[in-house]
């Protein structure tokens, strides 16, 4: 192999990975664009998904709460309603399928 055949190769080889950089890169710009149209919780959206949390016990995925709280408007009388609601239907699956919660080591029946 010659010398210049070798440049050659080596350009050759250059010129495409300088190609699969380019599309990497225009690949990586619409998957940041993508990622940064996807809407994120306010600071008093996530203030009100961490209060009511505690009020489902945890049983309740962010979204869902979410969902309530944007359908009564923050209102928290209404949210609380609605989950308190939501919580006497978990309750009474649990007590239909013999949930147990635990505490300190011991199971207890969650009525």
């Amino acid at each position: 192999m010659t010398n210049k055949s070798t440049k050659k190769e080596i350009q050759n080889f250059n010129d495409g990975v300088n190609r699969l950089a380019q599309k990497t890169d225009r690949v990586l710009s619409k998957v940041t664009e993508l990622e940064e149209s996807f809407e994120e919780y306010t600071e008093k959206e996530l203030e009100y998904i961490d209060k009511f949390k505690l009020l489902t016990e945890n049983t309740m995925e962010d979204e869902d709460l979410y969902e309530i709280i944007i359908k009564y408007n923050f209102d928290d009388n209404k949210i609380k309603q609605e989950l308190q609601e939501y919580m006497k239907l978990v309750k009474k699956k649990g007590d239909e399928y013999g949930w147990t919660k635990i505490e300190k080591g011991k199971s207890k029946k969650i009525i």
